[in-house]
């Protein structure tokens, strides 16, 4: 037996990158909140209290190499679990849009660590990922195209 697709192709409309942006605001601001908790536990609460490494003599906190490589890896973490469960994070809910693989069926999770391995470099190009919509016959962003995704404007 087959998945059925979420929706029909033609009832699908790609989310505007308005939207997608002000979304991606949006989840920013959650993550910047999910990193200062992480960067609390690591270092109160695992390495001053329960390893007892105190802090610098300047007062700054020393996450090391393992605190850092968690820090790289919440954010992908955190979209993985959010597109995989069911294609929004905590901002696309907020904008209505969902993220689809090409099938309309919710993102594998090699499309979602592409799609969060690429999408960095789109922003840091000066947003021409982004500005890839304009000139895309599918109004798809360059990251959505490599990782052969989608971002939809659900009904309200």
């Amino acid at each position: 037996m087959t998945a059925q697709p979420l929706t029909t192709p033609h009832s699908l409309t790609q989310a505007s990158i308005l939207k997608r942006i002000t979304a991606l605001v949006y989840d920013t601001l959650v993550l910047c909140a999910i990193l200062l908790c992480y960067g609390w536990v690591v270092v109160y609460l695992i390495q001053e209290a329960w390893l007892g490494v105190p802090l610098a003599d300047n007062g700054r906190a020393q996450m090391g190499i393992f605190g850092q490589i968690g820090q790289l890896c919440i954010p992908f973490l955190f979209y993985c679990f959010f597109w995989m469960r069911g294609g929004q994070t905590l901002g696309m809910k907020a904008w209505r849009i969902k993220l689809l693989n090409s099938e309309n069926q919710p993102a594998t999770l090699a499309q979602c660590l592409l799609r969060c391995l690429t999408a960095p470099f789109c922003v840091l190009l000066g947003g021409f990922g982004y500005a890839w919509c304009w000139f895309d016959r599918d109004g798809r962003a360059l990251h959505d195209r490599l990782s052969s995704t989608q971002v939809v404007q659900l009904k309200k």
